[in-house]
């Protein structure tokens, strides 16, 4: 077989591998993050914001708020509503998503990642992208103890924070604002407060005829490159 025709058939080949094995699965209804079961409810008030960036594309389909088991209502339901969003750290300034979360109950999710009262507020689904940076924020009012911390009114460490597998959690961002805003002042350990809901973007998977068309595309090299090899030796 001519070197030409080997290496088209070679490329075709490794086309077609590349583009079939780039499959990722899907994994619906994913936790942000989850808090230590030993989050008690924080007398405090303003936004609680979150730096962090997903390491595969995720599709963001619900928001929702952290209830400690400790607050009112003995951990069960939300009595308050919390506005909650998602901000670019590279635009802070642009909101790409928010809903308001509660009142309401629902059940208290603990799969071993700790305490996240689960009252999701669907949002129109929203793509975001690996590598790069989001603010999860977060509002609670005035004595509502509707967020969490630790013992002694004391934060939670970030590093005892369990996120989702495809989420890592960079840094803690607080303000004493009433309204949802991109929180600015750091602080080494977090009050948890906001939450969201993702499944994993799956890489694109050709249709059947793309694999057809690739084959007959080499087809056609082939034979142009066996005529050409005859004509010359006319």
């Amino acid at each position: 077989m001519p070197k030409s025709l080997k290496n088209a058939l070679a490329f075709s080949l490794a086309a077609c591998l590349c583009w079939t094995v780039a499959v990722a699965p899907s994994r619906a209804g994913a936790l942000g993050f989850g808090a230590p079961e030993a989050g008690l409810a924080y007398q405090s008030y303003g936004n609680d914001g979150f730096v962090f960036t997903p390491s595969v594309n995720i599709m963001v389909t619900a928001l929702d708020y952290y209830l400690s088991p400790f607050a009112p209502e003995n951990g069960t339901a939300l009595v308050d509503s919390h506005p909650v969003g998602i901000y670019s750290t590279s635009n802070p300034n642009a909101l790409l998503t928010s809903a308001m979360v509660g009142p309401g109950s629902g059940p208290i999710v603990n799969g071993g990642a700790g305490y996240s009262s689960f009252v999701p507020q669907a949002i129109t689904p929203i793509e975001l992208l690996a590598g790069q940076s989001y603010m999860l924020s977060g509002t609670s009012t005035l004595s509502e103890n509707e967020n969490g911390g630790l013992y002694y009114n004391a934060g939670i460490p970030l590093g005892n924070l369990v996120p989702g597998p495809e989420i890592t959690v960079n840094a803690y961002f607080y303000d004493y604002n009433l309204s949802l805003d991109y929180p600015t002042t750091p602080y080494a350990t977090g009050f948890v407060g906001p939450n969201f809901q993702y499944t994993i973007v799956p890489s694109p998977v050709p249709e059947p005829t793309s694999g057809a068309l690739l084959l007959i595309g080499t087809g056609v090299v082939a034979s142009r490159l066996l005529k050409r090899k005859r004509d010359a030796k006319r």
